[in-house]
């Protein structure tokens, strides 16, 4: 996507629109998983919707370019994003809650299969196979029999498994995954994954995965971006960003993260709130926030730079600042090492 941007009507005001997404320019490359980060409010969730065209267009207006292997999204007949034809065939997303995103009145079986024949001129008989073949490649025990089930006769990891099988389903070549395993424990977490993550790898599928969980994102992801106030404030290569941050959010939202060391002492936190949409500061966004802020950072608004490290960074101090980031983020190991991440 390049230069995409999302705002919303104002509802006190019919004529006025509140930017939400700012300028967002994201290059994902074919069997890459990228990850997004930052807190709530930050404008992922909202990324992710535009690009799958599921925002309401008579309350959002998107602007940019988004382009999915060459083709244009925003420039269709309806202007909105993925079209109706390429969800669930070119572009998929996996939503953070299963329960939601699962019909509960129909069988496993059946939302599959309609995926499946939405997309494809194939006979029921080969959508059921084919279904359950999907079943069984995530991890499902004994799928002939859960191809029968409802959603509420599963665990809530296997209910995950599913929304990830339909999502997997017709090969798309950009995944979205939102969250996908906030609502699930830790050992079925890393399950999902490696699913996620060898899924792709064998059929060169491209993923956008979201989060809030930056140990997360050093274990699944190659290369990532920080999302702060609707616009991105760092990108780069994981090792790297994870090892050395190059802009203050960054630094403190690792600053956060618990570890084995601070057992017993009261965590980090980052004061105050992300700017309501609307009301950002002319400089930096982050600057009200900041330990690292001088007068000079509220006089103008970075733009996206190149850092110390090769990551791009929206800040103006980093060059006096870069040193003093790693202690801010607590790191005293590489970053994957302590999070329990690949290497």
């Amino acid at each position: 996507m390049s230069d995409m941007s999302v705002s919303f009507s104002d509802p006190k005001n019919p004529d006025a629109t509140i930017p939400i997404v700012k300028g967002i320019d994201l290059t994902i490359e074919p069997g890459e998983v990228f990850g997004l980060v930052g807190e709530s409010g930050s404008g992922k969730s909202v990324t992710a919707l535009a690009t799958m065209g599921l925002l309401d267009p008579r309350t959002a207006h998107i602007d940019g370019s988004i382009r999915l292997q060459g083709d244009e999204l925003l420039g269709g007949s309806t202007g909105r994003g993925a079209n109706r034809s390429l969800r669930g065939s070119r572009v998929s997303m996996v939503f953070q809650e299963p329960m939601t995103a699962l019909d509960p009145v129909f069988t496993i079986g059946s939302q599959l299969t309609e995926t499946l024949r939405a997309h494809t001129r194939i006979s029921a008989k080969e959508a059921k196979k084919r279904s359950i073949d999907m079943l069984d490649s995530v991890g499902i025990v004994d799928p002939a029999a859960r191809f029968h089930s409802y959603p509420h006769e599963l665990s809530g990891g296997m209910r995950q498994r599913v929304v990830i099988a339909i999502a997997l389903l017709c090969g798309p070549e950009l995944l979205i995954a939102d969250e996908p395993t906030t609502a699930v424990d830790a050992t079925v977490q890393l399950q999902l994954l490696d699913l996620i993550r060898e899924a792709c790898e064998a059929t060169g599928t491209s993923v956008l995965f979201i989060t809030h969980d930056l140990g997360v994102v050093s274990h699944i992801c190659d290369r990532m971006a920080t999302m702060y106030a609707g616009e991105i404030v760092e990108t780069g290569d994981v090792s790297a960003v994870l090892s050395a941050p190059q802009h203050p959010y960054t630094a403190a939202l690792l600053g956060a993260l618990p570890r084995p060391e601070t057992r017993g002492t009261t965590l980090t936190t980052i004061p105050g709130r992300v700017p309501v949409p609307g009301t950002e500061p002319e400089g930096c966004w982050f600057a009200d926030r900041c330990a690292f802020a001088m007068d000079e950072c509220r006089d103008s608004h970075p733009p996206l730079a190149t850092g110390p490290n090769g990551s791009l960074t929206r800040c103006a101090r980093i060059d006096a600042i870069a040193p003093d980031l790693a202690s801010a983020a607590g790191i005293g190991v590489p970053a994957a090492a302590h999070s329990g991440g690949r290497p």
